[in-house]
């Protein structure tokens, strides 16, 4: 390709990243890429864009990254708190009409909150008031044009209510099920079914979704099919579980990653929480061309059971069952295949 091609490549790819922002993704990195290896100049780069499409593009530097966190407050108030990253340091609020008169263009949300009561992640920021109307049509549909791929969404919070006004947000990359770990007195405990509903709708909808993770989430059959659907329908996804609540890695779930890498070559990392014992995972059976080395380490305080299996023209998968001593039959395993 020709540099003049190049040129015309990655103007295309502005102009497309300008006026369809909601699937700029697949294009931006590659845009930059170019840019940089054609050493064009920003303001060459600018005249170009100009010159072809009536616009002038962004560059990398223009690219501002933000944070939001989302409550419900006392009296049907919603409230949130915008910051803004300028380097790994420093975040900086700003007001919500700050926000939205910032060149839409350069605007990339890097995560999303949603909680109970003031955030206090960023204490230095006043929270801003908005009305659930402006949440649902003005906000919510900002971020869908607007998220990273890597964008996470942080649920804390799982009433219905909560869970009708973020419903329609599915344009981001990770999914943390988080519930507080102690409940504050006379509060409803937390309906499963919710969280349930809102993971499946997420998978239905969102193409962006490929990490979940689960902290202090109870374990349900429902959920576990759920996040094997979210397996069969991506080429590979991330899964956390942490180690407080009852959902566990389960060897339907190991089962199911194995398959899918044998039959594909994909690999789907998972670790966490696990009520799997090494004899379970020695009794997996090899299909055809499959092998398998088996490693035990004993430590003062835990077991560590290696397995590899291999597989010709297909990169290894590799697990780690890691058994605490000391622990009640069943507890302190963790989990970590990839």
């Amino acid at each position: 390709m020709t540099h003049r091609q190049d040129s015309v490549c990655v103007v295309a790819m502005w102009s497309y990243v300008e006026t369809h922002p909601l699937n700029a993704f697949r294009f931006l990195p590659n845009a930059l890429r170019t840019s940089g290896r054609l050493n064009m100049e920003k303001e060459e780069r600018g005249q170009a864009a100009k010159d072809l499409t009536g616009s002038s593009e962004m560059t990398a530097e223009n690219i501002r990254l933000f944070s939001i966190a989302v409550w419900k407050g006392e009296e049907d108030q919603w409230f949130c708190k915008i910051t803004e990253t300028i380097d790994e340091d420093l975040m900086v609020a700003i007001s919500l009409e700050e926000f939205y008169s910032i060149d839409r263009r350069s605007v990339r949300i890097c995560d999303v909150t949603v909680c109970k009561g003031d955030y206090r992640g960023v204490s230095y920021a006043m929270p801003v008031a908005i009305s659930k109307e402006h949440l649902i049509k003005d906000m919510i549909p900002f971020l869908n044009a607007q998220s990273l791929p890597s964008c996470e969404l942080t649920i804390s919070e799982w009433s219905a209510e909560y869970m009708a006004v973020f419903k329609s947000y599915v344009v981001f990359g990770r999914l943390h099920l988080h519930l507080p770990t102690v409940l504050v007195p006379d509060e409803v405990p937390h309906n499963p079914q919710h969280s349930e509903d809102f993971l499946a709708n997420q998978i239905e909808k969102n193409c962006m979704l490929n990490s979940v993770k689960l902290s202090n989430c109870p374990h349900s059959e429902k959920l576990e099919d759920l996040l094997l659907d979210l397996l069969k329908k991506r080429n590979k996804i991330r899964l956390e579980v942490a180690e407080t609540g009852k959902f566990v890695v389960t060897m339907r779930i190991v089962n199911a990653v194995f398959k899918m890498w044998h039959e594909t070559g994909n690999r789907t990392e998972i670790k966490g929480k696990t009520n799997i014992t090494e004899e379970e995972l020695l009794s997996m059976p090899l299909p055809e061309g499959v092998t398998r080395i088996e490693k035990c380490v004993e430590g003062g305080f835990a077991t560590t059971y290696n397995f590899i299996w291999n597989q010709e023209s297909t990169p290894d998968l590799k697990c780690k069952l890691v058994v605490g001593k000391g622990w009640p039959k069943g507890e302190g395993r963790t989990l970590c295949v990839l």
